[in-house]
């Protein structure tokens, strides 16, 4: 009997693990990025394909701009901006540039760019150090939690 019921549960479990997918929560869109409140630059103006190409945060310079469903970019160069063009998603930062850790505790907070990662070819911004190393130790889990509050925490105060 134990055993049924141990499978039982198991087998709820189961069915329940695809519903805390990345996938299955609702996914920032590009017009979620954070902008800068003085600037109106997403990512406060950092170009986010300096990130992958210069594995450093890069400002990007005035004039190399590229708006994306109300969200102005900035970048290094007209190549970064062309990369970007191509598929911003690939190069944007992962939960709208909102530090993935701090959304998995259930708070929102914006991603500082200095206080970075990329990982699995996805970069996120992080608030602190501190926060990028507690993420660091287990990304997986941290990644399918904070997905899930995404729209609990985020939306909700947008």
């Amino acid at each position: 009997m134990r055993r049924l019921v141990f499978i039982c549960a198991l087998a709820g479990v189961m069915m329940a693990l695809p519903a805390l997918s990345e996938g299955s929560a609702q996914e920032p869109q590009m017009g979620d990025v954070w902008s800068d409140p003085g600037s109106g630059f997403a990512i406060g103006g950092y170009d986010p394909v300096a990130y992958f190409v210069r594995r450093a945060p890069r400002q990007g310079k005035a004039g190399v701009e590229l708006a994306i469903d109300g969200v102005v970019w900035k970048f290094l160069n007209e190549a970064n901006k062309e990369v970007f063009a191509r598929d911003p998603a690939v190069y944007a930062p992962r939960f709208a540039g909102r530090d993935p850790m701090q959304l998995a505790r259930g708070f929102e907070s914006l991603g500082n760019p200095h206080n970075w990662l990329i990982q699995n070819e996805a970069l996120y911004l992080f608030t602190t150090s501190l926060s990028r190393s507690a993420w660091m130790a287990a990304p997986a889990s941290e990644r399918r939690k904070a997905a899930v509050n995404w729209t609990s925490v985020v939306k909700a105060t947008q």
